[in-house]
This record gives structure tokens, C-alpha cells and sequence, in this order.
């Protein structure tokens, strides 16, 4: 089924409340995120009913598709979006499942076992290593080399210069 079947009665939804934008004040995204919130609350997306696409919202109001995201970034942080899931019936597995999708994993107090997340709690730890390893080396090549004794010419040479002073 393609999106526009599945989401078109929602954007249709979302289209005819466009006029709505204009009652509320402050920056835009703080308009799409109360309208958002407002449509959560009156239960115009019933439960197990996705949220429509970031574009079809964006197209809907008007407005940008990171205006839409930050408005959805800001509920997500409220926990609105979250407790509306839950609330919905959806799983614990499927409410994280679907911020880590949004998110990423790093949204996670405890993050999955992963080797992306190995490497990205082990790679600060290697580089350390890595220079300190470089810096070592790099001290003890750096010895300065000794100087071979001067011959007879060159001390002949030495005195003549250091008398003329």
C-alpha cells in the first residue's frame, strides 16, 4: 500500500485544520507543535494510527519540513509523543523501537550492545592511546645525536677564532 492510501485521510484531516495555525502565537514551530499536540488530544489519529510523514504535515501547513520537525522533536523531548503511544497500546519495545528509529541510539540511557556503540565509547579510548603511543616515540627519537671530537685542524681553527675575539 503506498503512503498516500495510508496516510491520506490523515493529511486530508491535517489540510482542513490549516486555518487553526493562525490562532495560536509565538515562533511557528511552537503553532505546528500545539496543533500537533491538539489533533493528538482530540483523537484525530486514533490509536495504532501513524502520525503522517514530516513532508505531508510540512505541505499541509505550510511550512517547512524542519519547522515539522522541530515541532516533533519538541513533543518527543515533552514525552507527549511517547505517553501518546503508550497510551495507544502500543509495547514498550515498539515505543523505544520507534524513537531509537527516529533518534538514534544514543537517545537510550542505556544503549543497545552494538559494534557501533563499542566503537563509539572505544574510539575516544584508542585515539588516547594511540597518541600517547605516538608522543612516546616520538621522545625518545628525538635524543640529540653526539657530537664526534674535534680534529686537529678544527681545534686550530677554534682558537684562532676565539683569540681574535
Amino acid at each position: 500500500m503506498s503512503n498516500r492510501g495510508r496516510f491520506g485521510a490523515a493529511a486530508q484531516e491535517v489540510r482542513a485544520g490549516l486555518f487553526e495555525l493562525h490562532n495560536f502565537s509565538g515562533p511557528l514551530h511552537e503553532q505546528v507543535r500545539g496543533l500537533i499536540l491538539c489533533r493528538i488530544e482530540r483523537g484525530d489519529w486514533p490509536a495504532g494510527t501513524p502520525i503522517p510523514p514530516e513532508v505531508q504535515l510540512a505541505s499541509a501547513f505550510g511550512v517547512s519540513i524542519g519547522t515539522v520537525r522541530k515541532a516533533l522533536d519538541q513533543l518527543a523531548r515533552d514525552r507527549i509523543l511517547v505517553r501518546e503511544r503508550l497510551k495507544a497500546g502500543d509495547s514498550d519495545k515498539q515505543v523505544i523501537d520507534y524513537i531509537v528509529s527516529r533518534y538514534g541510539e544514543f537517545v537510550l540511557l542505556k544503549p543497545r550492545f552494538e559494534v557501533r556503540t563499542m566503537l563509539l565509547w572505544g574510539a575516544p579510548v584508542l585515539l588516547l592511546l594511540a597518541g600517547g603511543l605516538f608522543v612516546f616515540r616520538a621522545s625518545r627519537a628525538a635524543k640529540p645525536a653526539e657530537a664526534d671530537a674535534l680534529t686537529e685542524q678544527e681545534k686550530a681553527t677554534l682558537e684562532t677564532l676565539l683569540k681574535q675575539e
